[in-house]
């Protein structure tokens, strides 16, 4: 599996036993197939994520691979092929001797103890984890980078000094060629569904939700987890069995209306649930994806993902969700328009392959942090910026303004941010990085687009992408041939051009927000470079990195930053804001 060209990746995930015995109970003559075979079938069913993600890191240029490490028929079959004579865990632990992936992602983090670990540790290879369920006994420090969906969990683990990225579930496009997903709303022959797990143990109030809607509604229910429910509980009356994979997509399909309701998810001291206030769970994407009105719980961030009321419907309690549910059953065509534009926004926003080009371009990023494709030597921080002089503007020279064109700056100055990109992946933020990440977030909507003037390599993009949680519509402008040559190298799938911040190459109002990251205070003609910053902006300027003062005035400086001679500018704060005044 190993290549020099392409970054290898293996997946651990487990099945639910419930579904790997039907599965062979339905399919018994692969007992005997090749292991090969057996896998490709058992993927094929799209049980849970099955090879979701890693069809998708192949995709962006990764060469990736699954292992169902619970699948003892699978397993059993590629220990024979390979003449060995173990089982579990240590059979795992072969394989990825065998395949010597850069990346392993373990998709079910409580399955796999700390010794497994370890041994994958010795192996050389990056451990990454996902995780969207209760965090109880993990050894999370053994993960060099813990994926969620979960906003919360996110914001815990990089309390821990662990790097973590939020990215929501998702639907995979692929299974739309083979399940019965397109069926006419008003011909389905199931008026109200629930599909998923009941009665366990993190499922306390989605039970209580669903014995109330039994009592007086016709709901059927499909799922595991019913065995766990009271003799005299109104599920049971309304329990249609089991369903996995293709069955559970194809039971969604043949639904006009699907309830949500969210699992409670604990972490930290264990009181904490991280699901009270943030939407996540598979059936937000199954359900809209098969066409169902979802009827789902109100979450904070549950517009992010859909349009209340246009594209799913969402209630705040118990009672509100039943009179919903008459609601909507009595009025179909306006249920009808609601799934229906529910189904396109999935189709266009929520996909797998949406996610895990967010997922590779991080896995990348942190490839880079832990194993870096060149030496970076450590930063003289005392030569970064040193031996100011006050000057006039009028004795600013050429040199001066063009020293940031210098390539051995672009070196130095790579060699700092990957320091400092080091420390942002254990949990250390700079304060500067975070107040721009602020500023972003705040001044920007979904696929807003962001152009940020003096670039430099690049690297704001990697760490606003990693603290906003999301992707960017990014462009970035430099007017040194070096710094974007390297921003190519370390941001391909981004544009990056050669600019100078006084003549910008773009159309007015062009980007929705441009940030002018540390450009003025090294331009004598600093109007100049305002005036285009308005011109190619549509709704925000972000001034970033540029020394502001309340009271003195405007002064200019010569200085040298890393070893080179340039000149920076402090601004009179007044004049600054009375130039950017309408």
């Amino acid at each position: 599996m190993n290549s020099n060209q392409q970054n290898t990746c293996v997946f651990l995930n487990t099945y639910y036993p419930g579904f790997l015995d039907t599965f062979y109970q339905r399919h018994p003559q692969l007992l005997q197939a090749s292991y090969l075979e057996q896998h490709y079938a058992l993927q094929k069913e799209g049980f849970g994520d099955a090879d979701f993600y890693s069809h998708g890191l192949n995709q962006q240029n990764w060469l990736a691979t699954d292992l169902i490490i619970n699948c003892e028929p699978l397993q059993a079959t590629w220990a024979k092929e390979q003449n060995l004579h173990i089982t579990g865990l240590a059979l795992a632990l072969k394989q990825i001797e065998h395949l010597r992936p850069r990346v392993v992602y373990c998709q079910d983090m409580h399955c796999i103890p700390q010794e497994f670990l370890a041994a994958v540790k010795q192996l050389g290879c990056i451990i990454v984890g996902q995780i969207a369920s209760t965090v109880k006994d993990l050894p999370l420090q053994l993960y060099d980078a813990i994926i969620s969906s979960v906003p919360t969990l996110v914001d815990y683990f990089r309390s821990q000094k662990i790097a973590s990225l939020m990215v929501p579930l998702a639907f995979e496009s692929r299974l739309y060629e083979k399940l019965a997903l397109d069926t006419d709303y008003n011909k389905r022959p199931v008026p109200l569904s629930f599909v998923g797990g009941v009665a366990s143990g993190n499922h306390t109030h989605r039970t209580i939700l669903l014995e109330r809607i039994a009592e007086v509604l016709p709901i059927k229910i499909w799922g595991y987890g019913i065995n766990n429910t009271a003799e005299t509980s109104a599920l049971r009356k309304c329990f249609q069995g089991e369903v996995w994979g293709a069955d559970l997509f194809n039971t969604l399909g043949q639904s006009q209306i699907t309830v949500n309701s969210h699992a409670e998810i604990y972490y930290g001291d264990q009181s904490s649930n991280a699901t009270e206030r943030f939407a996540n769970n598979m059936r937000l994407f199954e359900a809209t994806a098969a066409g169902c009105l979802l009827i789902t719980e109100y979450k904070d961030n549950l517009s992010e993902f859909f349009e209340i009321g246009k594209e799913v419907v969402a209630y705040r309690n118990d009672t509100e969700c039943i009179d919903l549910i008459h609601y909507y059953l009595k009025n179909p065509l306006e249920a009808e328009q609601i799934a229906l534009a529910g189904k396109q926004r999935t189709q266009q926003d929520h996909t797998y392959q949406n996610r895990t080009a967010f997922i590779a371009r991080f896995l990348d990023r942190l490839l880079e942090s832990k194993q870096p494709r060149r030496h970076y030597s450590v930063p003289d921080l005392n030569r970064i910026s040193y031996d100011y002089q006050k000057t006039e503007p009028s004795k600013v020279s050429t040199q001066h303004t063009s020293a940031w064109k210098n390539p051995s700056m672009a070196t130095q100055q790579r060699d700092l941010v990957q320091q400092e990109l080091q420390e942002l992946y254990q949990g250390v933020v700079r304060p500067h990085f975070q107040v721009l990440a602020d500023a972003v977030h705040d001044t920007t909507k979904a696929n807003s687009s962001v152009l940020e003037i003096g670039c430099s390599s690049g690297y704001y993009v990697e760490i606003l992408e990693y603290l906003l949680n999301q992707r960017l519509s990014y462009t970035g402008a430099d007017y040194s041939e070096a710094m974007i040559s390297m921003a190519q190298s370390y941001y391909p799938q981004y544009n990056f051009v050669v600019a100078d911040g006084a003549a910008l190459p773009f159309t007015d109002a062009e980007f929705d927000v441009v940030i002018s990251s540390g450009v003025i205070l090294h331009c004598p003609n600093f109007r100049e470079h305002l005036k285009e910053t308005l011109r190619v902006a549509g709704t925000h300027v972000i001034l970033h990195r540029t020394p502001i003062c309340k009271k003195a005035s405007t002064q200019a400086f010569t200085k040298k930053a890393y070893g080179v001679e340039t000149v920076e500018l402090r601004f009179n704060e007044q004049e600054i804001l009375d130039f950017l005044q309408p």
